[in-house]
């Protein structure tokens, strides 16, 4: 089992194509309610009768972003169905593209909040076998 975290607009952004394809590919191959469980949490309804649909898959992410836009499209995409509304971690004001920001002031606002939706999440895992981050890294201007 898989656990996702996608962090910022670029993460979230590429979150929400990596969960497209992953429904796709599920679709595309057939593959068992047990298959899907990698990256998916299935209602017991949906294990046991190997087919799933939009009430009986969540998927194993957390999604985090200092300003809600991205976010609030995700909510509102086809895909919304499949992200629990208990799983995001959202501002209003954002950290305008500054990581020190981020990092001083909304990591320490929101820790204890992180520690506990990855902690409940980790716990709902049979067998956890690793972390997807995604993210994007930038830097200032190079000067020259």
């Amino acid at each position: 089992m898989c656990l996702t975290g996608a962090v910022g607009q670029c993460g979230n952004q590429i979150g929400y194509r990596f969960w497209d394809l992953a429904l796709q590919e599920y679709q595309y191959y057939k593959t068992s309610a047990e298959d899907m469980n990698s990256f998916f949490k299935m209602n017991d309804g949906s294990k046991k009768s190997g087919c799933y649909n939009s009430d009986s898959v969540k998927a194993r992410a957390v999604l985090i972003d200092m300003e809600e836009g991205v976010v609030s499209e995700i909510l509102n995409s086809p895909l919304k169905f499949v992200f629990d509304r208990q799983q995001l971690i959202t501002d209003v004001s954002g950290s305008g593209n500054n990581w020190a920001i981020g990092n001083k002031f909304y990591g320490l606002k929101y820790r204890n909040r992180l520690i506990e939706l990855f902690r409940k999440e980790v716990e709902e895992c049979d067998n956890l076998q690793c972390f997807f981050l995604l993210h994007s890294m930038g830097g200032g201007k190079l000067m020259g």
